[in-house]
């Protein structure tokens, strides 16, 4: 009966173990490693070792006498079966632990922490290589999306976003690059979704705001870049909402950025707000466009205040530009852009604001723009085309 119990409990176990190891294996296959561990090993040589045991004992006291013992060293006599029974029982007793162990390493939120946690340990101690814990996360990500678990998709994102993070602070750029790369792919590839999207954009975000406020210009310009490559896929698919936070979080960072002094960060910001509004007017979305040139107001006002004049000089480009759209795709919104730029002007000057028009690429309804501009702005009726502007 003791080896028949042994046999049966470890089925059970063996049988809870390659249960695991499947659902595990949902997110991706590298999790089975979470499941066969060294712990696990030794649990399951202990059953085999006891069952043995037990068997042998069992057989060898068949041909003996009920009072046989063996001695061992500084202990006092035993009998086989006594310590048949004390590995079964511990057997037994470490059951209930091995299974609420299953608790956390079946739960798909902390495998994403485990993993993130693993790979920045990797970096830390000097890792030459992506850790494969990246490779990991990035699929345990895109395997919640497929299940719909937003709360797993949203840790995994954070902690790859976490990983390329610690990677920029040990001058692992390539390594930072690549893993913005990975996540900017997660929120195109699910720029369609009504809450995926969202989460990425936030990540990215908050990871571009947390190196702006440590001094981190490159990283934090390759997270905006990151950010306008998802607005720039939601709105080649009309997906407005994600256009308009698109341009929401660009404007916030290109912000942060002008205060920190982080001129290459805010000038992407500004210039990602520009290739948004313009493709924004092309798709003919009103409202996204409207709200693009109040961004571009805001960062060029801040750039201004601060004395960024490469900055200030961007975000003018991309209002001039957006314009010049405006007139082409959106007339009804031409007028929002003349509003926003005649706001920035009062800030930047007019000189600046000129010079301006003449770096952005010239074309029939940039000076139908400008002429509408001066006419309603400064009350100004234009002779000819400035000398430097192409058509």
């Amino acid at each position: 009966a003791l080896v028949t119990g042994l046999i049966t409990a470890q089925a059970l176990v063996f049988t809870i173990t390659l249960v695991a190891a499947q659902l595990n294996a949902r997110y991706t296959h590298r999790m089975v490693t979470r499941v066969f561990t060294w712990p696990t090993a030794l649990y399951m040589g202990l059953f085999i070792g006891s069952s043995i045991y037990s068997a042998v004992v069992l057989a060898a006291l068949s041909n003996r006498s009920a009072d046989f013992t063996i001695h061992l060293l500084a202990l006092k006599p035993i009998h086989p079966a006594s310590i048949a029974l004390a590995l079964a029982g511990t057997c037994l007793a470490l059951l209930v632990p091995y299974l609420w162990s299953f608790r956390r390493r079946l739960d798909p939120e902390q495998m994403a922490l485990d993993e993130g946690r693993r790979a920045v340990s990797r970096l830390r101690r000097g890792a030459s290589t992506e850790p494969r814990e990246v490779a990991a996360l990035d699929n345990i990500v895109m395997s919640a999306y497929g299940y719909k678990d937003y709360d797993t998709f949203a840790r995994g994102t954070e902690q790859l976003a976490r990983v390329g993070q610690e990677a920029w602070r040990r001058s692992r750029s390539e390594l930072g690059e690549s893993i913005f790369r990975r996540i900017a792919h997660i929120g195109i590839a699910t720029v369609d979704d009504p809450r995926a999207p969202s989460q990425v954009i936030d990540v990215l975000y908050k990871t571009g705001a947390g190196l702006v406020s440590e001094g981190i210009q490159e990283a934090s310009r390759q997270a905006a870049a990151a950010i306008y490559e998802i607005g720039e896929a939601a709105v080649d698919k009309g997906v407005d909402g994600v256009a308009r936070q698109v341009g929401f979080i660009l404007s916030d960072l290109g912000s942060q950025a002008a205060e920190q002094g982080l001129v290459a960060t805010a000038e992407q910001a500004a210039y990602s707000l520009g290739s948004l509004g313009a493709k924004t007017s092309q798709r003919g979305l009103e409202d996204s466009t409207r709200q693009v040139a109040v961004f571009l107001r805001r960062v060029g006002v801040k750039a201004a205040e601060q004395k960024l004049d490469l900055v200030t000089r961007q975000a003018l480009v991309s209002v001039w530009s957006l314009g010049a759209h405006t007139t082409r795709h959106l007339p009804g919104c031409a007028e929002v852009v003349v509003r926003e730029l005649e706001m920035l002007e009062q800030i930047a000057g007019s000189q600046l604001v000129d010079s301006s028009y003449l770096s952005t690429p010239g074309s029939r309804e940039l000076e139908e723009f400008r002429v509408r501009y001066l006419q309603e702005v400064r009350g100004e009726q234009p002779v000819g085309e400035p000398e430097g502007t192409g058509s």
